[in-house]
């Protein structure tokens, strides 16, 4: 099981990945709107990519309502977790 710390690593890699770099505001802080290219498209992406980074299952529904990398970060945290 990943920490907490190791799981906000690979978030912070994928993001870069999938969106070049990532904006110098404190990272829980960001949110979708931080990000210029940040669309249902990219969002797709970034759900496939931690799916299979984590070996979990994220419900689009619930990841849309996470609002900051935060909030993306504690659900991810919650399912590596569960599994």
């Amino acid at each position: 099981m990943k920490s907490k710390h190791e799981i906000e690593m690979a978030l912070k890699e994928s993001l870069a990945n999938l969106f070049g770099v990532l904006p110098d505001d404190a990272f829980g802080e960001l949110n979708r709107g931080d990000f210029e290219n940040w669309d249902s498209v990219q969002e797709l992406k970034l759900v496939i990519s931690l799916e299979e980074l984590f070996g979990i299952d994220i419900d689009l529904d619930t990841f849309a309502t996470q609002e900051t990398l935060s909030d993306i970060l504690n659900l991810i945290v919650e399912l590596t977790h569960k599994s």
